[in-house]
């Protein structure tokens, strides 16, 4: 995706520590591109979110963040995504999580592109 797409991206935290969800419209407004990413929890000093990054350690850079997955969902309710890497999710709880969170992408996905999410979910 050009970094030079005016659209401002809107983001959802699910979860406690969790993940989190952004999203925004290509220019076009027919396709929304979304990113999960894995939240390690909260700096206590700062307030600020400590994400899970690449190299296993622990980041408050967004750009250094783990993404669990990477996509798009179109106008039509079609999605495509994919993962930076392997990934590990811990117990059947985070599997939930992860599933609340997709449907979270196309939610404001679907905001994103000024289409009402209920058409698709």
């Amino acid at each position: 995706m050009s970094e030079d797409n005016p659209n401002p991206w809107i983001e959802r935290r699910v979860g406690d520590g969790g993940f989190l969800v952004r999203a925004r419209s290509h220019p076009n407004r027919y396709v929304a591109y979304f990113e999960i990413i894995s939240i390690g929890g909260t700096d206590a000093s700062t307030g600020a979110m400590v994400y899970m990054a690449r190299d296993g350690r622990f980041s408050e850079r967004l750009e250094d963040a783990e993404h669990v997955w990477r996509g798009e969902v179109k106008w039509d309710g079609c999605t495509d995504w994919h993962a930076d890497g392997p990934g590990h999710l811990c117990g059947f709880c985070d599997l939930l999580l992860l599933t609340r969170a997709m449907r979270v992408a196309y939610r404001i996905g679907f905001e994103a592109m000024g289409r009402d999410p209920k058409e698709q979910i």
